[in-house]
């Protein structure tokens, strides 16, 4: 891995050495001689910089016959605030509660959980063409959000949570940005990678690495990446009987594009992908974990109809380069299926604003191509006024009975937050 990694490097620095009627009045002003003007210094108001947000979600599910699933309190804190004319900085932590529910098809709660996490905090400094950045934050890379081809640094919660933000977890992070007429040279450099929410993470600990290029053409802009990273999904380790995970350690050089069109835009992600982990099966007890090449292809669409409706559609499509017939997956009750040389989803999200922007509709659909998983959710939320807000989340699936979602077939999710912001 050491000496790929040093490859990396090397075909980074080459990448970026190669980059390079009027009217007149007649004004007394005499008459203002004897009147003074006292300048008064504008300070900028303390909630411009710091917010309080305190928040109260319940959720429910149709496979837990309707009972509680979630009874979860949370108190937010942020801060944002220009340092100095070179320096910047943003801060939010978050504390939450979680009630006792009892027991479902999710697990047991019995027990009051508390915790607290730091969201985001960072420094920015900026001085001429240079910009370097230190903390914990997300970086996102190419043009298909959730898409998982570039898109990979900051993991998402996953979209069975009913949670349709594209934001994901934010991870600790050094990064920098160059800017050269007209190209923009970036790096990054993170000490722990981060998983997806919701995952046992492996023991060991990798660190993640990442150039970027991107300029802009006429009406087209492109981005050409490499990195060395670890799979946000950990692989579960045959050589523990699965009890553990392993970090999926990879390299990766790829490309996007975006291109405008009026009130369209049309993306494209490509990636290839060096040293994906995968299962084989064998004669022995358990199979064995073998290293992939994989091809990573996305193309989206985003047209704006208006200045609140919104329409996305993205084909997600990924190609084992060199393929065997063994390579397996662990599907409903640990049974051994077969896995596919190609894989692909279709993504398609409609937003719109009502109301003067007080009210937001979402509802997105996913469907993966050889028919796992189709699954609907509807996010909906009502600004009151400047301090209450209220969001609805609705979701539902139905999957293959062989499928890895198998348990989530025929689910529906409903969940609905009160959020108080100062």
């Amino acid at each position: 891995m050491f000496e790929k990694k040093l490859r990396l490097m090397a075909a980074a620095v080459f990448v970026i050495s190669t980059a390079y009627a009027e009217e007149e009045f007649d004004f007394d002003d005499s008459l203002f001689d004897e009147v003074e003007f006292e300048e008064v210094e504008q300070e900028s108001s303390f909630l411009d910089i710091f917010k309080i947000e305190l928040g109260q979600e319940f959720g429910t599910s149709k496979l837990a016959d309707w009972k509680l699933i979630s009874n979860e309190t949370w108190l937010l804190v942020g801060w944002q605030d220009s340092l100095s004319t070179w320096l910047y900085g943003e801060f939010e932590a978050q504390s939450t509660i979680n009630w006792p529910v009892g027991e479902s098809i999710y697990g047991t709660n019995d027990e009051t959980d508390f915790d607290s996490e730091l969201n985001l905090g960072y420094l920015q400094a900026s001085a001429g063409p240079l910009s370097a950045k230190a903390g914990k934050y997300t970086i996102g890379w190419g043009e298909i959000e959730r898409g998982g081809i570039l898109d990979i640094i900051s993991p998402p919660e996953a979209i069975t949570s009913g949670d349709l933000s594209s934001d994901g977890t934010g991870q600790f992070l050094i990064s920098s940005d160059l800017y050269i007429s007209q190209w923009t040279l970036s790096a990054f450099y993170s000490p722990k990678a981060e998983y997806s929410p919701g995952l046992p993470e492996p023991n060991e600990n990798h660190d993640e690495v990442g150039f970027k290029a991107a300029t802009s053409i006429s009406n087209a802009d492109f981005g050409f990446y490499l990195g060395s990273f670890v799979n946000n999904t950990p692989m579960p380790d045959p050589e523990s009987f699965f009890s553990e995970t392993r970090g999926d350690e990879f390299n990766l050089v790829g490309m996007s594009a975006n291109y405008a069109m009026g009130k369209t835009l049309l993306k494209l992600d490509i990636a290839y992908k060096e040293g994906i982990d995968y299962l084989t099966a064998n004669s022995n007890m358990f199979p064995e974990i073998i290293e992939k090449n994989r091809l990573d292809i996305g193309v989206g669409l985003e047209h704006t109809r208006s200045d609140d409706l919104q329409l996305v559609l993205m084909l997600i499509s990924q190609h084992i380069i060199d393929y065997e017939d063994n390579l397996i997956f662990f599907g409903a009750e640990s049974t051994e299926l077969q896995q596919p040389e190609y894989t692909s989803q279709l993504m398609a999200s409609l937003s719109n604003s009502y109301l003067n922007e007080d009210l937001n509709l979402e509802v997105l659909t996913l469907l993966a191509a050889n028919g796992d998983l189709g699954l609907v959710a509807t996010n909906i939320d009502y600004t009151f006024n400047d301090n209450w807000r209220m969001e609805w989340v609705a979701l539902t699936a139905r999957t293959d009975d062989e499928s890895i979602y198998s348990f989530f077939d025929e689910e529906v999710l409903l969940s609905a937050s009160l959020i108080y912001r100062h």
